[in-house]
């Protein structure tokens, strides 16, 4: 399961439509960050034994650290992957050059969904 915030929303969406498995990935847009909606987070950890967050900041204390501090303090134990630009110096470049470099494009995306669906 793939949850995004931002612009990623269509880089994820994007990355399904190249995926061969992606009737086995479900994905929801967050719109918003603060407040983090605890209610459909409660469900999607019930549901889901991989959850995937993807943002177009930083990963290091962006939306995933808020989803992993929330699985923390609930006790869920699901296998949880955070995705976002590297919290390094990024030389400059377009948009789809730094999204390639953090692997953050549709094609990166969805060969690491496919992984997590076959594992």
């Amino acid at each position: 399961m793939v949850l995004t915030t931002g612009t990623m929303a269509q880089n994820a969406a994007d990355a399904l439509l190249l995926s061969e498995n992606s009737e086995a990935i479900a994905h929801y847009d967050f719109k918003f960050i603060k407040p983090l909606d605890e209610e459909l987070l409660h469900e999607l950890f019930q549901k889901f034994h991989t959850i995937i967050t993807l943002e177009d900041g930083v990963a290091t204390g962006g939306f995933g650290s808020a989803v992993a501090e929330f699985a923390a303090a609930h006790q869920y134990q699901n296998r949880l992957k955070i995705l976002g630009i590297p919290d390094e110096f990024i030389a400059q470049g377009t948009v789809e050059e730094l999204q390639r470099y953090s692997k953050l494009d549709a094609k990166s995306l969805q060969i690491l969904f496919d992984y997590y669906v076959k594992s």
